[in-house]
């Protein structure tokens, strides 16, 4: 059976296996899981982070999986910061922040969306 929809979400719930077609190419096929993958596309993480902002970011600057990061916030000493990473790593992600003597809260990943995926492999922006 093939669907087609623009409801990403909808169809990361119901299909397996995907094709991304891009005026009238297909660009991509596969799992979504080996879509992640092909569209060199990361996952994003949420690290609160006892330290400075400052210090923190300044930590994170140097980890060369890292494509961006986001301070959401900053309350009693701790910062929290959405991380976007190349591929899956984590690792790195706490390895730099311990390694620069700051006091890591906590870690909770996300891995990419179909949406992410999508709007990677097309070139498009989010809206």
């Amino acid at each position: 059976i093939l669907l087609s929809s623009h409801i990403l979400t909808e169809l990361s719930q119901t299909c397996d296996r995907f094709l991304v077609i891009e005026k009238g190419r297909i660009v991509a096929h596969g799992t979504e899981d080996e879509l992640l993958r092909t569209s060199g596309g990361g996952s994003t993480v949420t690290v609160e982070v006892r330290g400075g902002k400052d210090s923190v970011v300044s930590a994170l600057k140097g980890v060369a999986t890292i494509s961006g990061t986001h301070v959401v916030g900053e309350a009693n000493g701790v910062v929290t910061i959405e991380v976007s990473l190349k591929g899956d790593s984590v690792e790195d992600v706490s390895a730099a922040i311990v390694k620069a003597g700051l006091g890591l809260r906590s870690i909770a990943s996300h891995a990419g969306s179909l949406e992410s995926i999508f709007l990677e492999l097309t070139g498009r922006k989010a809206a």
